[in-house]
């Protein structure tokens, strides 16, 4: 009989890259019953054994920390499973409930919470402090009610090293993804993720493309939605309209991790030149090698977590993510010198492909739930 395990989040998409596409999917395959708890109202559904249980989706925050806490934890305890893996903050609570009925439990951290909570731009700056530090004190009590902790950084280890705790960081999954195959007239410079705030460097990059659209057929491809109604999107649409921008952007919008790799291969360069704040300079961006397994150079920020692997591994560019110029110049090096950027492409991919890719991660996961159960 196969061990029941019971993922839940109620923040993260039932596709969720680390968690469903990564984790659910490697514990499928091990051989365990997963099960997906989400909140997105789109339906239970079951894909290659993995059972995806949809709890409704709330309609603000305050229903979805109250009302549809009570029905996530009604329904795990109705799974009745051996593990359950937790993915959310706001569901650490749920520890205390689970915990009663002699379940064992993981809590996977994939931030550093406190630093992010200061950081939500939807939060009005007077609370956010308040709201960091009463996480803290939530987590304080609640974390000796798990078993293990997943981090899925190096950086907030220090903070969790009372605990049992393992590292599992989120690189991409090596399968058969295209390589580089840019045989296209056009140029694309690809970005991949949500932009939640300014911090993360949509405007520098619109500054950017604004500068190159002289230069005959060049598009900045963006994969990844905006924050509805944030600064971000405002001053963003708004920049692209004062600019005639419209035909030099592309708008995918959010989708599956696989659809991303074949629009990542026929790109010219992957960017990621987020500012230099706390959360992002301490972090690795999961994008920066999805971009190397593409085989396309990477333009970076400057920070040196990031140098360290661009430099060993001579995969793209470090730059000043606030100075456009210096940005411009990468992408303009890279146009220009097709053979070197073919080189780094190469590099790029096989460090991805021996060192930072979720094959290793996973086992690592593995050997966590061999060891629990």
């Amino acid at each position: 009989m196969k061990e029941n395990i019971t993922h839940l989040t109620t923040v993260h998409s039932r596709y969720d890259t680390r968690i469903f596409s990564k984790e659910c999917f490697s514990l499928d395959f091990e051989g365990y019953q997963v099960n997906l708890i989400v909140a997105d109202g789109k339906g239970n559904e079951t894909i290659n054994g993995i059972r995806i249980i949809d709890i409704g989706r709330p309609k603000n925050r305050i229903l979805r920390s109250t009302y549809y806490f009570i029905k996530i934890l009604i329904k795990s305890f109705k799974i009745d499973s051996s593990v359950y893996h937790i993915h959310d903050p706001e569901l650490v609570p749920l520890s205390i409930f689970l915990k009663l009925r002699k379940k064992k439990l993981i809590f996977d951290i994939h931030e550093n919470i406190t630093k992010q909570i200061l950081a939500k731009e939807y939060l009005p700056k007077f609370t956010r402090k308040f709201l960091s530090k009463t996480y803290q004190f939530i987590e304080r009590i609640t974390l000796k009610n798990f078993d293990h902790l997943i981090l899925a950084e190096d950086s907030y280890f220090d903070l969790y090293k009372q605990f049992d705790n393992t590292i599992i960081h989120n690189f991409p999954v090596v399968k058969n993804q295209l390589i580089n195959s840019t045989n296209s007239p056009i140029s694309q410079i690809v970005y991949v993720g949500h932009w939640f705030e300014i911090e993360r460097g949509i405007l520098e990059l619109l500054q950017v493309i604004n500068q190159l659209k002289t230069r005959n057929k060049i598009r900045l491809v963006l994969i990844g939605e905006f924050y509805k109604g944030s600064a971000a999107e405002r001053l963003a649409r708004k920049y692209i309209k004062e600019n005639d921008l419209e035909n030099y952007i592309i708008f995918k919008g959010r989708m599956k991790y696989h659809d991303i790799f074949p629009i990542l291969a026929s790109s010219t360069a992957g960017i990621v030149c987020l500012h230099p704040k706390d959360n992002f300079v301490t972090s690795y961006p999961t994008k920066l090698f999805e971009y190397m397994l593409s085989s396309i150079p990477v333009i970076c920020s400057s920070f040196p977590l990031w140098e360290r692997i661009i430099s060993e591994n001579d995969c793209g560019i470090c730059v000043d993510p606030l100075n456009v110029t210096e940005i411009v110049n990468s992408i303009v090096y890279i146009l220009d010198n097709p053979s070197q950027a073919a080189i780094m492409g190469e590099n790029g991919r096989k460090a991805v492909i021996s060192k930072y890719n979720w094959q290793n991660e996973s086992k690592k996961l593995i050997k966590l739930y061999r060891d629990i159960i």
